[in-house]
């Protein structure tokens, strides 16, 4: 049985963290998708094994009370009146708990939310510095405090209620008992033996049905319980996507560089309808012809990042359309499009699989092409000093797995782009956190020239991207300035500027 429940619990949560793959990246801007999420991570096995158990009881408990009621209905008749009225009223006490015991729980979801990110941030690696080192360490725990006793006062507000539902379950259940006894002091005293006999087997039949009916109607309310959360479960899996559905259908993109447009976009990240809409990026053209390298620059939240994600079609476009060789993007099969593109961003992260696998990310490779890779990107330590493919990155599971800097992290995820070729790539920016040094040899690897991919790259270096064949500057999700580097230079607008304060600040820092 063991066996069994392990099984099933994996195979029901593999299903859940499937579906959440099929949804649609924009859910995960929703605190609602998330509690939906997780309550159906943590508790749908839990509740499919509950309501498999509540059907083997019921069946066992109904044999015991159909055994029990034949017997009484043939000696004692009228104690089934008595254990059925007992009973049915225990049931429907059981039911108001059950009511309760649902409220509950929806009371308690948000604090309970608030609880677990707490939890996740003391457990987890990647804050532990920053919680060390700052005063956001007395911030979480006060956080943790307030959602601690926000959750103990939910539970303090049904604590009466509760604990009458349980006293009166327990008279209710036990009426048929009392009588019993009575009837049975009643013979005594009257010297009636033949009926203390007749009634204490009616005493012990009645308390076997009452049981047996007790925990059927037990049950059944259980499955009461198991469907209202159920509900619950039901909302996660009826998300309607509209993007992940199109794997498997649509156009699949040529095996060559891609011809990429925007015509007139313009994205919000608000869902509501009644909210009013800031789009991001707001009435944006452009062209980039197949195997063209072109950068985008611009200040922070100006759009840059929110573009690469519309070009994934991690979201769709609010206005206008974003056209792949020609086509709308939409007519492509997401994941063969997004299986053309290779992605490298600043924040890109390593997992806790070995590092032939992690670099296998978007393209297979043998040993010996990984391992040059590796040496060309300057990570040659991962083969010499740290086990080589086969090592574990990061100390999750391994306490001598690979661990990376912010700068060999940068190079990682452009190693993984050297594994083969792609229809476009998307940089963004990939060697922020390197030296200049590094930055120019890494650049040379991946805008090389004779590598035939359409090119992207977001950069806040200018100096990174004066070589690219275009150079849009976007402000506020719109195309302010377009043209090469020595174009912009001469236009002396905003271009200009940055670059000419950004020469001043590294003339300064290397003086």
């Amino acid at each position: 049985m063991d066996v069994k429940s392990t099984r099933l619990r994996n195979q029901v949560n593999r299903e859940i963290y499937k579906r959440a793959l099929e949804t649609d990246y924009r859910y995960y801007d929703s605190a609602e998708f998330y509690a939906d999420f997780t309550w159906a991570a943590q508790n749908l096995s839990s509740q499919i094994e509950s309501a498999r158990s509540i059907i083997e009881n019921t069946v066992q408990n109904a044999a015991q009370f159909v055994a029990m009621a034949t017997y009484i209905a043939v000696v004692g008749p009228w104690m089934l009146l008595v254990a059925f009225t007992s009973v049915l009223a225990g049931a429907y006490v059981n039911m108001k708990t059950n009511a309760h015991w649902i409220e509950r729980f929806e009371e308690q979801l948000e604090s309970d939310r608030r609880l677990r990110y707490f939890q996740r941030m003391f457990y987890t690696v990647e804050p532990a510095a920053d919680l060390k080192s700052t005063r956001l360490r007395d911030f979480f725990l006060k956080g943790y405090d307030d959602a601690a006793e926000e959750n103990a006062g939910v539970v303090l507000k049904f604590a009466f209620r509760l604990a009458k539902c349980q006293v009166l379950s327990v008279l209710l259940q036990n009426i048929t008992f009392f009588v019993s006894v009575a009837l049975i002091v009643k013979s005594v005293v009257s010297g009636d033996m033949a009926n203390v006999a007749k009634y204490s087997a009616l005493l012990t039949a009645t308390t076997m049905l009452r049981n047996g009916l007790s925990n059927v109607m037990y049950q059944i309310t259980s499955l009461q319980r198991v469907t209202k959360y159920m509900d619950r479960v039901r909302k996660f899996f009826d998300i309607k996507s509209e993007i992940e559905t199109k794997h498997g259908v649509g156009l699949c993109p040529e095996n060559k560089p891609l011809g990429i447009e925007l015509r007139n976009v313009r994205f919000s990240y608000s869902q509501s309808e009644d909210e009013e809409k800031k789009y991001v990026i707001d009435g944006l053209s452009m062209k980039i012809e197949p195997g063209e390298k072109i950068a985008i620059v611009g200040e922070n939240g100006a759009g840059k990042t929110t573009l690469m994600k519309l070009l994934l079609r991690l979201y769709d476009v609010n206005e206008g359309d974003i056209r792949i060789d020609g086509r709308s993007i939409k007519e492509y099969d997401v994941r063969k499009l997004r299986d053309a593109v290779g992605i490298a961003f600043q924040d890109s992260s390593v997992y806790s699989i070995t590092v032939a696998e992690n670099l296998r990310a978007y393209r297979d490779a043998d040993d010996e092409k990984l391992s040059e890779i590796l040496r060309k990107v300057g990570l040659s330590r991962l083969l010499e000093e740290e086990g080589g493919l086969s090592a574990t990155m990061t100390h999750e599971f391994d306490d001598k797995g690979v661990v990376l800097s912010g700068g060999e992290m940068q190079k990682f995820a452009l190693a993984r782009l050297l594994t083969g070729s792609f229809g476009l790539l998307l940089l963004d920016e990939p060697t922020a956190a390197l030296d200049p040094f590094a930055e120019y040899e890494l650049n040379k690897l991946v805008l090389d020239r004779t590598r035939p991919e359409t090119t992207i790259v977001i950069a806040h270096r200018l100096s990174t991207i004066r070589d690219a064949d275009r150079i849009y500057l976007v402000e506020e999700g719109r195309i302010l300035e377009c043209g090469i580097h020595d174009e912009l230079m001469r236009l002396g607008g905003k271009y200009a500027e940055m670059f000419k304060k950004q020469a001043e600040k590294y003339a300064l820092e290397t003086a």
